[in-house]
């Protein structure tokens, strides 16, 4: 996957994180050129080296590690969006028009490392609102829950649908029925996409979807590499007979 992933011993792990203890709550994450706290075996790695490196719709932390066990803020999750929705309009020339909402109120200020993610997607583009609904900046340091994700990345994909004239739905999983979903609850419509339409998400062994679960960093990275998916797929200039040309 490129250098990123070079496998350092144990002892040089710990002497960068005693070299650099500063924590990642108090730094902006900024991309790393190293990341020692995932390797080739791990699940997620690839996916990792996908968001991080190929993407960057997410970062690691200045100390060279990825933390994937922690969990997304809202105000991270608000940060992954943006950049989701740059790469949709730049990567794949997909003009999602802004839905200009100038009278949500930003729960950050100016000076905080999230206000622009958070100040687009609220007043610009009228999402997020859920997750800020009081509009308190300590609601941004809370962690995203797993419909938060859910009723952002389907309604980017809706929109980029709207605006592309394309479908980028994968089919119907009839298995992925959450046995806890509300039918009345407003993130019903996304967490049904989420699993079925687009099939970014997967429900629990016990066929629950837990949507006030937190997310981590880890499954933040594998539902985005299904997202990208979707797009390079749907969204890409190659034809189907142009690609498999191509490839032989």
């Amino acid at each position: 996957m490129g250098p990123i992933y070079r496998i350092l011993t144990g002892g040089l792990l710990a002497s960068l994180l005693l070299l650099n203890p500063t924590p990642a709550q108090a730094a902006e994450p900024v991309p790393s050129a190293y990341l020692v706290d995932i390797s080739a075996p791990h699940w997620c790695f690839d996916c990792v080296g996908k968001v991080v490196n190929d993407y960057r719709l997410m970062d690691g932390y200045t100390d060279h590690t990825f933390r994937g066990d922690w969990k997304v803020t809202r105000f991270a999750l608000a940060a992954v969006a943006n950049k989701l929705l740059n790469q949709i309009r730049l990567t794949h020339a997909i003009d999602i028009q802004p839905v200009v909402k100038r009278d949500a109120i930003v729960p950050a200020l100016p000076e905080h490392w999230a206000y622009p993610y958070v100040r687009t997607l609220l007043q610009e583009y009228d999402l997020t609102q859920v997750m800020f609904d009081k509009a308190q900046a300590k609601d941004g340091d809370q962690p995203a829950t797993r419909k938060h994700v859910a009723y952002v990345l389907s309604e980017l994909l809706m929109r980029a649908e709207k605006a592309s004239g394309k479908s980028l739905g994968e089919g119907i999983r009839m298995a992925e029925k959450s046995q806890d979903m509300e039918s009345r609850s407003q993130y019903t419509p996304y967490i049904a996409a989420a699993l079925n339409r687009y099939q970014f998400m997967n429900l629990y062994h016990d066929h629950t979807f837990r949507p006030e679960a937190p997310i981590s960093r880890y499954e933040m990275a594998a539902v985005l590499c299904r997202v990208t998916h979707l797009l390079e797929t749907h969204l890409s200039n190659k034809s189907a007979a142009e690609s498999k040309s191509a490839a032989q």
